[in-house]
């Protein structure tokens, strides 16, 4: 009998037993719930910035939001904001395999030449089942989230590269494998990914807020995504708008989700309304063994099908995933035999919420656990100083970053990339090229950061200043391995002829 069953006359009785027996009583989840709530508001500050969702039986704990879906028009997160879900597609994916299965359309021993023509004789004999627990062996695709390629293409690189190992020899995360499980979907079903799972699961359980371009978007509920949490990359739907959702990302992520879809979702798994029970089983068994998430505190994981199956320090059986495509985060955590539903969907890449879930979830399971104070983002400490300081100088941002991080210096990565980022956009270039300056500076003996600052002085026109670096970090190169020594030889040749 669950908790949520249990007659609250009774549960009243055992609360006065242990009570008047002096014995000790772990504080009830809507306390914890309190915490919970408490320390991600006053973290919002720091970079918290999502809707979550916390339930425990039919009790909802947390259903809210913090910070802003879209910072410009200063709009909340809230239940109803809409975020790209990344990698959490998978388990949809994974679950109309299944769902083809419990039709006999497929078995998960079928391999790969049932499904496509011409295959290279190392690829023919995969397995569904190995696409599913990432043990097929192919190599990412060259090409980023919203890249637009045809299917022909897309599938024509796939499988014409050669494979990173044996297929079935080991585990190794691949979105790959789920793109081609997709158009296998397709092929069986004789309709596109999207349509079959908006027919099949998400028109039955009225997620009406779930899909790529089918659903009705409401602009306003669309949240923008933040890079590093301080770039506005806009929104998914956008992007899909412009070019269609590429081949690159159907089937392993880029799905768009609400914590309330998420839940119905989540509640129709657990009580199999919308899979057999043989099926949530499966997808939710613990195929092959993966790397343990320490940072998440779980001490063993394996992969399941779409989902990752383990044990944390408090729950003999965690399910769980999580998603991430450079800008959103998001993350399930699923506690069956506790009947705990954590949802998180945030937009923005931080790595200060990078495990933001798992310590709601240990907070929830754990009375005295204190989390730290969420870890500022190094990107948005720097922007937010460079937006509202006229005064360009390197050392007054340091000793600023000093005072509000309490670290020393920065990292010669982060000012790198966010000098490369002010000068994409065409904004803020003059402080991207005293952040260049600052690198180093800082760092002087790099002769990447050399080559780096080269580059800034051939975006502002000064040539003689960028020949000059480009020389400087040729005589900073290593004997091997000098991976800008190359551009900078051809940037001095090019530069000197004009």
């Amino acid at each position: 009998m669950s908790y949520a069953n249990i007659s609250y006359r009774f549960r009243c009785a055992v609360f006065l037993f242990f009570a008047c027996c002096g014995l000790q009583i772990k504080a009830s989840p809507s306390i914890n719930a309190e915490r919970i709530d408490k320390y991600l508001s006053e973290n919002i500050h720091r970079g918290v910035s999502a809707s979550i969702l916390v339930t425990q039986g039919n009790t909802t704990l947390i259903n809210k939001g913090y910070g802003l879906a879209e910072r410009e028009a200063k709009v909340a997160n809230s239940p109803l904001t809409v975020f790209d879900i990344s990698s959490l597609t998978k388990q949809f994916t994974a679950a109309a395999i299944l769902k083809l299965v419990e039709e006999e359309k497929l078995k998960l021993t079928d391999t790969l030449d049932a499904y496509f023509l011409k295959l290279p004789n190392d690829k023919k004999h995969i397995t569904i089942h190995q696409l599913l627990t990432h043990t097929a062996g192919f190599k990412e695709y060259p090409g980023r989230d919203f890249d637009y390629v045809s299917r022909d293409s897309y599938f024509e690189t796939v499988f014409s590269s050669e494979l990173e190992f044996k297929p079935g020899e080991r585990y190794k995360y691949s979105n790959v494998g789920y793109s081609i499980l997709s158009a296998i979907i397709e092929q069986v079903a004789q309709t596109d990914y999207e349509t079959f799972l908006n027919q099949v699961f998400f028109k039955p359980l009225e997620m009406k807020h779930t899909g790529y371009l089918l659903p009705d978007w409401n602009t306003l509920t669309l949240a923008h995504g933040y890079y590093e949490d301080f770039y506005d990359r806009g929104t998914s739907i956008e992007r899909y708008k412009e070019n269609g959702v590429s081949r690159i990302l159907v089937g392993n992520g880029g799905l768009q989700s609400t914590l309330s879809d998420l839940h119905k979702w989540l509640v129709a798994l657990d009580n199999f309304d919308i899979l057999s029970e043989k099926s949530v089983r499966l997808l939710t068994a613990r195929h092959v063994e993966t790397p343990a998430q320490v940072d998440a505190f779980q001490s063993s994981t394996y992969y399941g099908y779409g989902w990752k199956v383990g044990t944390s320090t408090y729950s003999d059986r965690v399910i769980a995933h999580n998603g991430n495509n450079g800008t959103f985060r998001s993350s399930i955590i699923w506690r069956p035999e506790e009947e705990i539903f954590i949802v998180f969907l945030s937009n923005t890449e931080s790595k200060g919420t990078l495990w933001l879930a798992y310590e709601i979830d240990k907070m929830l399971a754990e009375d005295g656990y204190k989390p730290k104070p969420v870890e500022l983002n190094p990107y948005r400490v720097i922007d937010e100083y460079v937006t509202k300081t006229k005064t360009v100088s390197g050392v007054q941002l340091l000793n600023h970053y000093q005072l509000t991080t309490g670290n020393k210096t920065i990292s010669s990565a982060v000012i790198n990339r966010l000098s490369r980022i002010y000068f994409y956009v065409n904004k803020h270039t003059d402080w991207a090229l005293e952040l260049l300056k600052l690198n180093v500076k800082l760092f002087p003996d790099d002769g990447n950061l050399w080559d780096s600052l080269g580059e800034g002085y051939v975006e502002v026109g000064q040539i003689e200043l960028a020949i000059s670096s480009f020389k400087k970090s040729l005589k900073l190169a290593p004997d091997e391995n000098c991976h800008w020594c190359k551009n900078a030889q051809e940037r001095i040749s090019n530069l000197t002829k004009n």
